[in-house]
């Protein structure tokens, strides 16, 4: 659902909610009258220029280049705009709408257009616009064409769970490279008062109050993070997501111990680590016993077993592999040594189980015999101030039923949960049998996500946790008789994607669930700011009798 879409569903916002602007004209200026001359042939060639980082920057000195050689042209489309002129004199607006371009030429012509304003804001402006509130930094270095829906979600949610009288938190999406050296904001998006997402610039950089790390570059994902957890720290900036949490959560093995050692009975896949530093021939030995114990555990022929980097995210080099354990020896041509070995050049490799025999499948009816797809379901944990409460989620499924990995990194797909939960299947003696989710079974899920939120932060302070996370599940029924269906944890996001997709689990059953991420995540940042407003306007009260006293005696 858009962004515009989800605003006048949940806050009641009726009536179209974009205009024009100064950035989109340039912008359909651009990709009218300058890309729209090319050949097809021509447009490939720049889409594909487009998605690598020197062809990208090469692309934005051209597209601005062309702005400024264009002047009378672009103004002559739009001669009533008398903005117009200034904003084409300002090169660093015109790189801004460059990088707009760039990311609508790599991601398609269906992408959303992003609203950037010309005229940066004074401090009085940014006062005035911010209300003196709490500032929530989204600190993002992902496409801010698609990241703006993620602001208006998290905003969307801060209205609607804002308290009578209750301080006004700011949604701000803060690009890495609009931060200064001290982890202030010189650019943000913003929802104005009509409900838009607009990118505006500061004249004076905006301090940030709390921060939550999201969508970073996968080649440099953890050491970005551990740099800047590190400025925002030493900023004394409140963090939803520090580094050294979240890299318990990045670290997958550790994140299965966590659980198996404090998670009170939650089902996890069993797993075994090999060790990057270690050879192939060790490397098959840990294999090999890995899969003997578990066939002795499990008692089956076949057994289906995961193999994939320890660190890996959005289904990077995951594979499936299934094993005869009566067939003990793996040798180095096996498919599966030789992905252990690829892997091994990377990271850790994590070997686990594989769970989950609940299934996706919309066309069932249809009689397609190809249609089941794998499936897990992301729920949104967060802390409340107190405790961890599952609020939010959607689902996520394979591309087809040959394809394992339930991931949109693999070809998979986002759908919501309500879809979802009216369309699984397991199998059974009968062939696949639809599943029926009842609200208890919900509960047990819900149950399940924030018990291992509870366990992965164990032994940490409520300042040092991870306070939202996504927590990966699939769903599985036991061959026991009634068939319960277990919750089974696969993984821990703590910096979770697709948050604009969720939607609440208290609605899921009905047919159409309230579009939310969390209002927990709020109330935690009411609470763990309360102290740096009263001690603010306590400085502020002394400096004002302080100054009455003066007049007084003079």
């Amino acid at each position: 659902m858009s962004a515009g879409k989800r605003t006048q569903k949940n806050l009641g916002v009726r009536g179209k909610l974009e205009g024009e602007t100064i950035s989109k004209l340039l912008l359909r200026y651009l990709e009218d009258e300058v890309l729209g001359r090319l050949e097809p042939v021509d447009l490939e060639a720049l889409k594909r220029k487009a998605s690598e980082p020197s062809g990208a920057e090469t692309l934005r000195r051209q597209i601005v280049d062309t702005l400024l050689r264009e002047q009378d042209r672009v103004l002559k489309a739009a001669p009533e705009n008398v903005d117009l002129a200034t904003a084409l004199s300002d090169r660093e607006y015109l790189a801004r709408i460059s990088e707009v371009v760039v990311e609508r030429l790599r991601c398609g012509p269906d992408a959303p257009i992003l609203i950037i304003e010309p005229k940066r804001l004074n401090a009085e402006e940014a006062r005035r616009m911010l209300s003196e509130g709490v500032n929530f930094g989204l600190i993002f270095g992902a496409e801010s064409i698609y990241f703006q829906e993620v602001v208006l979600a998290f905003q969307v949610d801060e209205a609607c769970s804002r308290p009578p009288q209750g301080r006004r938190v700011n949604v701000l999406g803060v690009h890495v490279d609009w931060l200064t050296d001290r982890g202030e904001a010189t650019r943000g998006l913003l929802v104005d008062e009509s409900w838009r997402v607009r990118e505006v610039g500061f004249e004076e950089a905006v301090p940030l109050h709390v921060i939550q790390t999201l969508h970073l570059p996968a080649s440099r994902e953890a050491a970005l993070h551990r740099r800047l957890s590190d400025t925002f720290r030493e900023a004394g900036v409140v963090q939803v997501n520090p580094y050294e949490a979240s890299e318990r959560a990045d670290d997958k093995a550790w994140t299965h111990r966590l659980w198996l050692q404090y998670g009170n009975g939650l089902e996890s896949p069993a797993f075994t680590l090999i060790p990057r530093a270690s050879n192939l021939g060790d490397a098959l030995k840990l294999l090999e016993a890995f899969i003997e114990g578990l066939s002795l555990r499990k008692g089956r022929r076949t057994l289906g077993i995961f193999i994939q980097p320890n660190r890996g995210t959005e289904g990077w080099m995951v594979e499936r592999f299934e094993f005869d354990p009566y067939w003990r020896k793996i040798g180095r041509e096996h498919p599966a040594a030789k992905h252990i070995d690829a892997v091994l050049q990377l990271d850790d490799a994590l070997v686990r189980e594989e769970r989950g025999n609940v299934r996706f499948s919309p066309s069932k009816e249809s009689g397609e015999t190809n249609a089941f797809r794998h499936i897990s379901l992301r729920i949104n944990v967060a802390w409340d101030g107190s405790h961890f409460v599952a609020e939010s989620g959607y689902a996520q499924v394979s591309r087809d039923s040959e394809s394992p990995v339930a991931s949109r990194g693999r070809g998979g797909e986002i759908i919501d949960l309500h879809e979802a939960l009216e369309n699984l299947y397991y199998p059974s003696d009968r062939g696949w049998v639809r599943l029926n989710v009842t609200s208890g079974e919900i509960e047990k899920i819900k149950r399940t996500a924030e018990a291992a939120a509870q366990a992965l932060n164990i032994g940490l302070s409520d300042k040092a946790s991870l306070k939202m996370a996504g927590i990966d599940v699939v769903l599985e029924v036991s061959d026991s008789e009634g068939g319960e269906v277990l919750p089974v944890l696969l993984e821990a996001n703590p910096r979770p994607a697709g948050l604009n997709h969720s939607t609440s689990l208290e609605e899921v059953t009905n047919d159409k669930p309230k579009l939310m991420v969390s209002s927990a995540i709020f109330r935690a940042i009411r609470l763990m700011t309360q102290t740096y407003f009263t001690r603010r306007k306590t400085r502020s009260l002394k400096r004002t009798d302080s100054h009455v006293s003066l007049g007084h005696h003079n």
